[in-house]
Order: C-alpha cells, then sequence, then structure tokens
C-alpha cells in the first residue's frame, strides 16, 4: 500500500477550506458519512478513493468549471482528515496521533495595503 499520510503531506488547500473541513470534523460520524462518499468503508480503500475524489474536486476548483462543489469538497476534505486519523502512520509503531496527516491550507501574503484582519489570506481581486 502507499503511504497515505506520506501523500496526504503534499495536499496543500485554501485556508478557508481546509478552516471549514477542520470544523466539520466535530460533525463527522463514519457510519453515516463515509458511506455517502465511497462504495467501499474498508479503511484503505476508502482513503484511495477519498484522496482520488479530492484531486478531481481540486482540479475542478482551480480550473474554475461549474461542476465544481465547495460544499462537496469539504465533505471529502472532512473525511479525508477524519479516515487519516484512524489510520496509523506507515512504519510507525507508536500510538501518537496522526494529527491532521499533514494536510495544509495554502497561505499567500497579503500586500501591505490590505487588512486582511491578520488572517494571511490574498484579497479576493
Amino acid at each position: 500500500m502507499t503511504d497515505m499520510h506520506g501523500l496526504l503531506a503534499e495536499i496543500r488547500r485554501p485556508r478557508l477550506l481546509m478552516r471549514a473541513a477542520r470544523l466539520g470534523l466535530a460533525c463527522y460520524r463514519r457510519e453515516r458519512d463515509l458511506r455517502r462518499l465511497v462504495p467501499d468503508p474498508e479503511p484503505d480503500r476508502a482513503m484511495a478513493t477519498l484522496l482520488a475524489e479530492e484531486r478531481d474536486l481540486e482540479r475542478r476548483r482551480q480550473a474554475g468549471e461549474a461542476t465544481y462543489s465547495v460544499t462537496h469538497h469539504v465533505e471529502v476534505l472532512i473525511a479525508l482528515i477524519a479516515e487519516s486519523r484512524l489510520a496509523p502512520p506507515a512504519g510507525c509503531l507508536s500510538s501518537r496521533s496522526a494529527g491532521d496527516a499533514g494536510l495544509r491550507a495554502e497561505t499567500a501574503p497579503a500586500p501591505a495595503d490590505a487588512d486582511t484582519g491578520g488572517s494571511g489570506a490574498a484579497p479576493l481581486s
């Protein structure tokens, strides 16, 4: 099996998208939510399916496609983070939590004259 934690560590997404996903973790229920997103809830296959779906969603987001759904993207990110916390890192026998497995928000420096409220996010323009 490919090291899913290593693959997740490479993901860089907009800060707002990741923040929404992290906030949604509190309401995530594997039995209910994973079933809606993947046909096979077995952890390895579910992670692979979720990763593929997330990559497709990111491609559509960046392309500005009309079929892109931010809601679905957040749901998939929530499931990815939650499922990654269930699986131990490859080659690690420690019971240490995987955390959010390296999923990180992209940050862009704000212009000096922009008031971003300290979020570090780029302006919408």
